[in-house]
């Protein structure tokens, strides 16, 4: 279903009245300039790499469409809609947030290196496994709620990937998923579990608090960008 443009500037009356910001997640260029019309001040470019739900406002028939890489996608929306972009998939470090800079992003919007840290909600298991996953450790399937995402690859994406069973659609696949995820929680288990995860979380080790990681990223992007300007005078 498409964005209805009409509620969501509507929507968004209420919000300025609060005082809020309002800002939108897209995967491709099209939705890119459907939600920067609607009247967003921000749009976040979701690359493919991101964890979590596919950021499109139109349903999509395989897991390959409005999966865009971010060094593709960044640029291209950057030079699409006129609002500030805002950059997400894959972002783990300094180096990410310098890197979407460069492609002309105004900031970089982070999740998985945030799950990974002491005060996340997320199970312990769920952490545990963000720091063991190796860097091919991702798939994407819509069979945890209808819409795909990205998530750690486990026994229930893999059993139900090769039965060849459809998910419901969306909503009706989240409500049928609920037993099923209750009972993984109960047993501390993310065999059956949605672990949303981002490609980048092959890099991640350690279980930092969110203040250390915020210090980190600010301190390896200053440091990253002070080195490339040093390059540049050397050239």
């Amino acid at each position: 279903m498409r964005i209805n443009i009409k509620e969501s500037r509507w929507r968004r009356r209420e919000f300025l009245e609060l005082g809020a910001t309002t800002t939108a997640m897209a995967a491709t260029v099209d939705d890119a300039k459907a939600v920067a019309a609607s009247g967003v001040d921000a749009v976040v470019a979701q690359g493919g790499e991101a964890g979590g739900h596919r950021s499109t406002w139109v349903k999509r028939e395989s897991r390959d469409q409005a999966n865009i890489g971010g060094m593709a996608l960044i640029p291209q929306i950057v030079d699409a809609v006129r609002v500030p972009v805002i950059a997400a998939g894959g972002i783990t470090d300094g180096r990410g947030i310098a890197a979407a800079l460069a492609l002309g992003a105004s900031g970089a919007l982070i999740g998985t290196r945030f799950i990974a840290t002491r005060e996340s909600g997320a199970p312990d298991f769920y952490k545990q496994a963000l720091l063991k996953a190796d860097s091919d450790a991702t798939t994407v399937t819509d069979k945890f709620t209808g819409m795909y995402a990205r998530v750690l690859r486990n026994a229930f994406t893999e059993e139900y990937e090769s039965s060849g069973a459809p998910a419901f659609p969306p909503f009706f696949q989240f409500l049928a998923m609920g037993a099923i995820i209750k009972a993984a929680t109960e047993r501390g288990s993310g065999e059956y579990f949605p672990m949303y995860a981002g490609q980048g979380v092959g890099s991640l080790r350690d279980l930092p608090r969110a203040a250390d990681v915020v210090h980190s990223l600010v301190r390896e992007a200053q440091a990253v960008i002070t080195g490339l300007r040093q390059r540049a005078r050397s050239i």
